[in-house]
């Protein structure tokens, strides 16, 4: 597609060279795909773990039929969530392509780099050369598309904290496997606010229920402290508001193991009492949370007699199968004109937090088998419907927390 002369001679023995190759299938068609490789924001958005910033620096050609023979000139910063690895950048030229084999649709992202923009580079990054990388998109029944992805870089050697050294030099950290497990997960289109991801998992081994496994998380701002939400989701008794949760059947704790002298670090083992409850079967829900000023964890999944019973006898709970849902909650407040006031420093501020649900449905109790959309748009509205309860718990528990003075804040 284009011709890059490789001249030995500009080589150095201070640059590594990285190469590798993965594929994947994500749930998402290929013009989805294209269109966020070509418009530098959404291409953010699809790899917010890898791309830190990215843009467009010119058009070269707006290609025909839509993005078909597309060529842009593309500015990159690459990184790991952690300030131990140092960030990338880059320039290159992007050149997106469409093909029609047997039938068969394929789009091509070819990304080509451009010498003359690394030689002005002033950065304190290790200097990064991008040789010819991209991916081949195949587009797939029911919205699907596989994706062949390869990565091919040249790096200047550096010292790097030995902690990531060798994921690094493995290329787990900017390599093609990394990029495809980005694209894992992957956005709902009509979801409010675009904050819901999905994925799925295909699981063979114990510890999980065999079958294919579809996961949504989904992060959303809440007007309320986070010990306040903290408060409503561990609090067993309080439960029963959260009809999604608990099906409208009130909680029972059977045992408790503190784990921390906050009462809200625990390990918490629930009964559910429900009608069909017997001597013989007993619905039971094991709970954990944890609490600090940072932020908040509540995780729990349901269990049977049983597999309490194997992991009280000291075997291996390894193999019990779980299938763990949970939420994250994070302090956060927002400045606006209808908050709280903050005295000290004369703002209004807002008292919230960030809410994180993640919830998991056995899809298919085989593991080969494909996901369908009704159960995309099931666990979608079942997400939806947990954030929209939790909301209303707390508005009506929660009503005048403004007033509350000091109690309104962590301890």
């Amino acid at each position: 597609m284009f011709h890059w002369p490789l001249n030995l001679k500009q080589r150095s023995s201070e640059f590594r060279t990285e190469a590798s190759r993965d594929s994947s299938v994500v749930i998402m068609n290929s013009i989805t795909l294209v269109d966020a490789f070509v418009d530098a924001h959404k291409w953010m958005e699809l790899f917010p773990s890898i791309v830190a910033r990215a843009k467009c620096v010119q058009v070269i050609s707006q290609g025909v039929s839509g993005t078909n023979g597309c060529l842009q000139l593309m500015y990159a910063e690459l990184h790991m969530l952690s300030p131990l690895v140092p960030t990338r950048e880059a320039y290159f030229l992007r050149y997106c392509q469409q093909q029609n084999v047997e039938d068969e649709t394929y789009w091509a992202i070819v990304d080509f780099p451009l010498d003359g923009f690394h030689n002005s580079l002033q950065t304190s990054f290790p200097l990064y050369k991008r040789r010819p990388s991209g991916c081949l998109i195949l587009d797939m029944p029911n919205g699907y598309s596989r994706v062949t992805w390869v990565e091919h870089a040249e790096i200047e050697e550096k010292p790097i904290h030995q902690i990531f050294s060798h994921f690094v030099h493995s290329g787990m950290a900017f390599g093609a496997n990394r990029c495809c497990s980005g694209q894992v997960w992957t956005a709902v289109p009509d979801s409010s606010d675009d904050t819901v991801r999905i994925t799925t998992r295909k699981v063979s081994e114990a510890g999980q229920p065999n079958g294919l496994i579809l996961c949504a998380v989904s992060t959303t701002w809440l007007p309320y402290p986070h010990h306040h939400v903290f408060d409503l989701l561990r609090d067993e008794r309080r439960r029963a508001q959260l009809e999604v949760l608990s099906n409208g059947n009130a909680l029972h704790e059977v045992a408790h193991i503190a784990n921390g002298s906050h009462p809200g670090n625990c390990i918490s083992l629930l009964r559910i009492n429900v009608a069909s409850n017997s001597s013989q079967h007993v619905d039971l829900m094991l709970q954990e949370s944890c609490t600090d000023k940072s932020g908040s964890l509540v995780v729990y999944s349901t269990v049977d007699v049983d597999s309490v019973q194997l992991a009280m006898s000291g075997e291996d709970p390894s193999c019990i199968p779980l299938l763990p849902l949970g939420f994250f909650i994070t302090p956060m407040e927002l400045m606006n004109d209808g908050g709280c006031k903050d005295e000290a420093n004369g703002h209004n501020i807002t008292t919230g937090s960030l809410l994180t649900v993640g919830l998991q449905v056995l899809a298919s109790t085989i593991p080969s088998a494909k996901i369908n959309l009704s159960s995309i748009a099931a666990i979608n509205n079942h997400l939806c419907t947990t954030v929209q309860q939790i909301s209303s718990a707390l508005s009506s528990n929660c009503i005048g927390y403004c007033n509350e003075g000091d109690n309104g804040k962590e301890k």
